[in-house]
């Protein structure tokens, strides 16, 4: 399953849970404070590159299709923590 939710929100999650016993896994919010770190320093990394369509004018802006070149740590990241 795979949720996002608002960087506040989860702010503010991982406060309330740090206030509260650890209970038996403290592991799984590093984890999630990790992740929340990661996902910050990698949010807006993407390079949008035009790809001209084939058989089209190339002077003309509807002839293309933009991509997202996302950086390659992020992804190799982003299937760890997904795993």
């Amino acid at each position: 399953m795979n949720l996002h939710y608002p960087t506040v929100q989860l702010t503010i999650s991982i406060a309330v849970c740090q206030a509260i016993d650890q209970g038996f896994d403290p592991t799984r919010r590093n984890v999630v404070i990790f992740h929340q770190l990661l996902l910050a320093y990698l949010r807006g990394t993407a390079a949008v590159v035009p790809i001209l369509k084939p058989g089209k004018d190339p002077t003309q802006p509807s002839s293309y299709r933009p991509i997202s070149l996302l950086s390659s740590i992020r992804k190799i990241a982003e299937n760890i923590i997904l795993i």
